[in-house]
């Protein structure tokens, strides 16, 4: 499981923005299922996907 948790050029996870909305996202859940959620819906609510967009540009990096 670990090689699948690694960072990547793509997962860059300890990003200083990145982080800071991780922080964000996490405030007042209690269970990772809420954790999960607003994360869902982050992605969701902010993060134009060029299938729904007709954006020629493809979202690849996080």
């Amino acid at each position: 499981m670990t090689k699948f948790l690694e960072e990547t050029s793509i997962i860059d996870y300890s990003n200083e923005e990145i982080q800071k909305l991780a922080k964000t996202l996490v405030t007042n859940c209690k269970i990772d299922i809420e954790i999960a959620k607003k994360c869902f819906e982050y992605v969701r609510d902010n993060i134009r996907h060029s299938g729904d967009y007709k954006d020629n540009i493809t979202t690849c990096k996080a």
